[in-house]
């Protein structure tokens, strides 16, 4: 298994698992090699996306232009660009969920 995180140059990638239409946002520790959000928002119109950069931003406190969607605009599997001095404020975070 590899990490959901590594570094690449100045940034880090994150690997993150989406699942929308949940009761509330959560990040929910670690399902396989990604990090699990469960999102409120609904997956139309780049909702989800939206919601996701929003609240991990204010989950990290980190600016929310400093997150980025690499990859997976319309996957519910997506690769998450973040700046590198926030590896302290995510290994926390990547925790085998329940």
């Amino acid at each position: 298994m590899s990490p959901p995180l590594r570094l690449e140059g100045d940034s880090l990638l994150l690997r993150v698992k989406v699942l929308p239409n949940a009761g509330r946002n959560q990040l929910a520790g670690l399902r396989g090699e990604e990090l699990l959000v469960r999102l409120q928002a609904q997956p139309r119109k780049g909702e989800a996306n939206r919601e996701l950069l929003r609240f991990l931003a204010r989950s990290l406190g980190l600016p929310r232009v400093s997150l980025q969607i690499v990859s997976g605009q319309t996957s519910g599997h997506k690769l998450l660009r973040l700046p590198a001095a926030a590896r302290g404020l995510i290994e926390p975070l990547l925790r085998p969920a329940d």
